[in-house]
């Protein structure tokens, strides 16, 4: 193990308990990847230009991150990580970009929050693409046991009453408890008259006061507790293991 993967799978255990605890994940653990990145890019990187370019980016993305006021700098950083890229071929600076497009994909869809969109931009320019990636589809299995974990809580409960058929995937995603004990962090997603399939996690919360009693709400997605038990999984097994799983799907059905 490199002192790149030590401290990104640090930063996942650390980030994992904020994001469990609260759902919401300093930017602190992203920009200190830039960083720790950089250094270890230097290291091995001959090309001090490439290294100098790759620190300016990384400046700029750090004072737009700071200082809000300053927060266009964050357009010269990625651009300077697009010239990095264009000029020396970086590596890591095109696996920075590439996942600060997937994060944008994914954080504008509601598919993941912010907090875990900028993690995996740090952790792709501090590890590369392609280990980023490997994490990332190996969180997305552990996605699946809590969503179970969901459905069962929502069986036992019998949650699913009154429930449409078309609207029963809500018993995978979301809890039905009183207005009165929804958490900070939870988003409202309706009560049993008007609901949302699409939880809005990255909007404003909707205001308590127009609803009373029952209501769905999701837990959101504690993905950085996911992205830490694949650091672990990589450790036994340094590939997509849902590619593999899928194979034995197949395999054993034909």
């Amino acid at each position: 193990m490199d002192l790149a993967y030590i401290y990104g799978l640090i930063c996942s255990i650390y980030g994992a308990v904020e994001d469990w605890k609260k759902r919401e994940v300093s930017d602190f653990l992203w920009i200190s990847m830039l960083w720790v990145g950089v250094l270890v890019h230097f290291l091995y990187n001959k090309s001090l230009l490439t290294i100098f370019i790759e620190i300016l980016a990384i400046l700029f993305i750090t004072i737009s991150v700071r200082y809000e006021k300053f927060n266009k700098l964050v357009y010269v950083g990625i651009f300077l990580f697009l010239l990095s890229f264009i000029l020396f071929k970086s590596y890591f600076a095109l696996s920075f970009l590439i996942f600060y497009l997937i994060g944008i994909f994914l954080y504008y869809l509601n598919f993941m929050g912010g907090g875990d969109c900028k993690f995996l931009m740090g952790l792709g320019y501090l590890k590369g693409m392609f280990f980023t990636f490997v994490i990332f589809l190996n969180a997305i299995l552990f996605v699946i046991p809590y969503c179970l974990a969901i459905l069962l809580i929502n069986i036992k409960n019998k949650s699913y009453k009154g429930l449409k058929l078309k609207n029963l995937p809500l018993l995978f995603i979301a809890l039905k408890k009183d207005i009165d004990d929804v958490k900070k962090f939870e988003s409202i997603m309706g009560d049993d008259e008007n609901f949302s399939l699409i939880p809005n996690i990255n909007e404003e919360k909707e205001d308590k006061k127009i609803y009373k009693g029952k209501v769905w709400v999701t837990p959101q997605i504690p993905f950085l507790v996911f992205i830490s038990f694949s650091y672990v999984l990589y450790m036994i097994y340094p590939f997509p293991a849902i590619f593999k799983i899928i194979e034995l799907v197949v395999k054993s059905h034909f």
